[in-house]
């Protein structure tokens, strides 16, 4: 789902917002989960010969468990990102392929998910709200730059966000406290000033909280916190509940 492109122009008419926020990518503007989903059943139906689950739903169980495994390791710098993609390929089918034929299994995963890249429905009102009060507002995510890059430009949402920092290009990732530290200075603000809203307990809301930032988690599963889990951080269903809490945050 392609985004459109808006103009941006400051709304004196409503409440100014002076703060600086920073945005995660996959879960909090993007819908991740819904587009890895697709991408996985037509995976499925195109190779299902090849692969070792017998299931649809078998068949996406293990891609996510493969996709964990070998992104945390990317991220961690073990391996290249084209290396995790090859991996993740051998982790599901069922007998041995090379690199080469790796790369052009994994080239159909990644057409069918790219197609299904969608933003939130909550997403583009409230990216215009905060760029109508004045809103500065950057990126930190985690992945390759120019994957995470191409999500906000398909999106149409490039236009609202400077800085926008990607793990892969600083060579650290979330919740690595440094990249928050380097998102706020390249934005010219203390990380104090900052606030940062995404899905991850850890990656998002420790991380930044670790770097003195404040957070907001966007909890849009409704998951449970175990054995009444506290977090110091207020909890927003979706992005249009972070807005009343920005303006309690001041």
């Amino acid at each position: 789902m392609r985004g459109t492109v808006l103009p941006i122009a400051r709304d004196t008419s409503i409440k100014p917002f002076s703060g600086a926020l920073f945005f995660d990518i996959d879960g909090t503007l993007l819908d991740h989960d819904w587009a890895e989903e697709r991408a996985a059943e037509l995976f499925f139906g195109k190779h299902r010969d090849i692969l070792k689950a017998q299931t649809a739903s078998e068949f996406y169980n293990q891609w996510r468990d493969a996709s964990s495994q070998y992104m945390e390791q990317f991220l961690r710098g073990s391996i290249t990102f084209a290396e995790q993609r090859t991996r993740r390929c051998r982790e599901v089918i069922g007998r041995t392929v090379s690199d080469r034929e790796a790369e052009a299994i994994f080239g159909d995963y990644l057409e069918a998910y790219e197609a299904n890249w969608r933003m939130f429905e909550d997403v583009s009102d409230v990216l215009n709200n905060l760029a109508g009060r004045g809103a500065q507002m950057g990126v930190i995510s985690n992945g390759s730059a120019e994957q995470q890059t191409s999500k906000l430009r398909r999106m149409g949402l490039i236009q609202y966000f400077d800085p926008i920092v990607i793990s892969e290009s600083v060579g650290v990732s979330k919740p690595d406290r440094s990249i928050f530290e380097t998102a706020a200075g390249r934005m010219g603000r203390n990380a104090g000033d900052c606030i940062h809203v995404g899905d991850s307990l850890e990656g998002d809301v420790a991380g930044a909280l670790a770097a003195g930032m404040r957070a907001i988690w966007v909890n849009r599963s409704g998951k449970q916190l175990e054995n009444e889990r506290k977090i110091a951080a207020p909890q927003a269903k979706d992005l249009n509940a972070v807005l009343p809490i920005l303006d309690s945050m001041g």
